[in-house]
């Protein structure tokens, strides 16, 4: 499945929501993935709760609402089927609400940041081209390249007046 189609599939499944718990790893990606994602959902009128953690656990994912994990939750092989997986670490399973470069055959250390996966899936829910400076930190804060999608968000946001 190709990243926009992932991207697509998150993006509608977010859309069906009226409230999201948003998870995301306390790291500079993880808070800038999450923070695209929470304004994307703010402005298309998805209420959401964000949280900053280290890890999550699956005792944290009870069946009462909707879990979107930003930079997290490829490595945990237990997640229900509708947990929305934005990330770009190595998985373990291959999910259907999972959008992750890997998956796509991008290089997730490198070429594209939980942040910049987020944005793809931002764009799905709407223009959102002015989040794109958020990618930013996401890529700063684990050390990849501007490279590769990374550095077509670049672009864009150079092209848009955004950075």
């Amino acid at each position: 499945m190709s990243l926009e189609t992932a991207a697509g599939t998150v993006a509608d499944q977010i859309r069906r929501q009226e409230f999201v718990e948003v998870f995301a790893h306390h790291d500079a990606d993880g808070i800038a993935a999450a923070s695209i994602l929470c304004q994307a959902m703010l402005r298309a009128g998805i209420r959401f709760r964000l949280r900053v953690r280290q890890e999550v656990r699956l005792s944290e994912l009870g069946s009462a609402a909707a879990y979107l994990l930003c930079d997290l939750g490829a490595g945990m092989e237990d997640l229900p089927e509708d947990v929305m997986v934005v990330d770009h670490h190595l998985p373990l399973a291959e999910r259907g609400l999972h959008v992750n470069p890997r998956l796509a055959g991008i290089d997730g250390d490198r070429e594209l940041s939980a942040a910049g996966t987020a944005y793809i899936v931002a764009q799905e829910l709407g223009d959102n081209r002015d989040l794109a400076g958020l990618v930013i930190p996401g890529i700063i804060g684990d050390g990849q390249q501007l490279a590769g999608k990374n550095l077509e968000i670049f672009n864009e946001g150079i092209a848009n007046g955004i950075i």
